[in-house]
């Protein structure tokens, strides 16, 4: 599947969820894993309107290491965060000038899921 048509079969994929840390009304980061060998990202704020960002396994697994060690290094091939003191942004590393913006609030209650072990990608 290339990554466009795995992002257009995220748009209609069911089975999106956010941290158990995140408030029940507050936006987060927002992940589904129901596409066999695919994951996506979105803002949960913004639903199905939200861009989302694609990885395979392997870029899924690396990004959830660069956020729970807090060292953002952007090699994981699929996404670069951006990070200042107020906002957390995700780019797709395609080029795409899309981006997802989260506050602290939302990022560390993903971290915090992340660490916790709720992204993780079953058999890896």
């Amino acid at each position: 599947m290339t990554p466009v048509e795995a992002r257009r079969a995220l748009q209609n994929a069911a089975g999106w969820f956010k941290s158990t840390y995140s408030g029940a009304n507050g936006g987060c980061v927002e992940v589904t894993l129901t596409i066999p060998g695919t994951v996506g990202l979105r803002d949960s704020k913004l639903g199905k309107r939200s861009p989302i960002v694609v990885f395979d396994v392997i870029q899924w697994c690396s990004l959830l290491v660069e956020v729970s060690t807090d060292r953002l290094t952007n090699t994981n091939g699929a996404a670069i965060v951006i990070a200042s003191p107020e906002q957390w942004e995700v780019r797709p590393a395609d080029g795409s000038t899309e981006a997802l913006r989260f506050n602290g609030t939302e990022w560390h209650a993903f971290r915090n899921g992340v660490r916790a072990g709720q992204f993780g990608v079953q058999g890896e």
